[in-house]
């Protein structure tokens, strides 16, 4: 248990500038934020919100942080961007400028099928074939650090496969300054002959 009934100010004060993107005011979601980013530091193998309830404080329980993650008024896209941008000026480049860009995709199990993005797919052939909610992440790589960059899940009734969708982050992405060379490490997913060209202009190399 994490014994606490507040957020840490110094954690409060690092993540302060980010609660423009939380407009729900009254529902107080930039203070469950920041308790499930501690929870998250402190504890980061639980890997559901009940899990993690048990280590929030005293007045925040899992409902409470479902309702955050549920709710419409924040936009947990262009925080995720924000928080990645700001984390990497505070680290150190590479002494050869090069960054790498990992694409990767994960699943989250589902029990049963009503989720509208969930489906039946798997990831390698000797696997079984699970029912869940896939999910597109792009990762920036070099020396020992990682920092995700986006997450977007697969929708296969509107926003494509996922080389479709790793294509758009790639579009969007905005290199640092001192990012002098690129490289992108992927699964053979991701390869699909445009893929291949947009990262051909952005003269990165593919692996």
């Amino acid at each position: 248990m994490w014994g606490r009934t507040g957020i840490p100010r110094k954690v409060y004060q690092v993540l302060f500038p980010f609660k423009r993107y939380f407009r729900g005011a009254q529902a107080q979601h930039v203070l469950v934020c920041c308790g499930l980013v501690v929870v998250l530091i402190r504890d980061p193998g639980k890997g559901t919100l009940q899990g993690l309830g048990t280590s929030l404080p005293s007045k925040r329980n899992d409902w409470t942080t479902l309702r955050m993650v549920r709710s419409g008024p924040w936009d947990a896209k262009a925080l995720m961007t924000a928080m990645a941008a700001t984390t990497r000026r505070t680290l150190p480049p590479p002494w050869d400028g090069v960054r790498y860009l990992l694409g990767a995709s994960t699943l989250k199990a589902k029990r049963g099928k009503q989720h509208p993005l969930g489906h039946t797919t798997r990831h390698r052939e000797p696997a079984p074939y699970p029912c869940g909610v896939e999910m597109v992440l792009l990762i920036a790589s070099w020396d020992r650090f990682r920092i995700p960059l986006a997450l977007v899940p697969i929708d296969l009734q509107g926003r494509g496969p996922q080389h479709l969708l790793f294509r758009q982050m790639l579009k969007a992405l905005v290199p640092p300054a001192w990012a002098r060379r690129g490289g992108v490490v992927a699964d053979a997913g991701f390869a699909a002959n445009e893929t291949l060209r947009r990262m051909a202009a952005k003269t990165y190399a593919y692996a």
